[in-house]
């Protein structure tokens, strides 16, 4: 089996992972849908030898595994262990930016702040910051997949539908439950 049809089979799973997950109203399922996620689009990426990506969503994997187990304890990580992951997002990143056979800057930067950005999503307990986080950190792994150095389709239409899953949750839960709250209060 050819690797771009791995890619895009792990891809397109981990989509299916990805929309499940911003749907889910509590922040434990949303942790158990990006544990899915992550560890298939790091194959997507891998299958493609794009390390950047790849290595970042591995790392994203145990992150989210962490942060789900102290979660299920009703614990949040603290700073040392953010920091770990912080330097382990960063060694990756630099080791994918050193052996890669060109460097594209700033495209193969955000891999790196997008891994910033879902350290701080899944370390907060708000829903409502979570979103944001994550709709930031979607819109940088779309411009990744679109000028990286190797052009996955199933990458972008994950992160796209991504996207659009997220810009639903924001709207039910926020925007749309927020209105209702604010009526009620009123």
């Amino acid at each position: 089996m050819p690797l771009t049809l791995l890619s895009n089979i792990a891809g397109y799973l981990g989509t299916a992972a990805a929309i499940l997950g911003f749907q889910v109203k509590k922040r434990e399922g949303l942790l158990a849908c990006q544990i899915a996620s992550n560890l298939l689009v790091s194959l997507s990426f891998l299958f493609l030898f794009q390390l950047a990506g790849g290595s970042i969503c591995f790392i994203a994997t145990g992150h989210t595994i962490v942060n789900y187990c102290l979660a299920k304890r009703n614990k949040v990580p603290t700073w040392q262990l953010n920091a770990l992951f912080l330097l382990l997002y960063l060694a990756a990143s630099v080791y994918s930016w050193v052996t890669a056979e060109q460097f594209l800057f700033p495209v193969d930067v955000f891999p790196f702040i997008c891994a910033v950005l879902f350290l701080l999503a899944i370390t907060f307990t708000n829903g409502k910051v979570i979103r944001l986080l994550f709709l930031a950190n979607a819109v940088l792994w779309i411009l990744y997949d679109l000028f990286g150095a190797t052009f996955a389709a199933a990458n972008l239409v994950t992160h796209i539908l991504v996207l659009l899953s997220n810009v639903i949750a924001i709207i039910r839960y926020d925007v749309i439950a927020g209105k209702k709250d604010k009526d009620t209060e009123s």
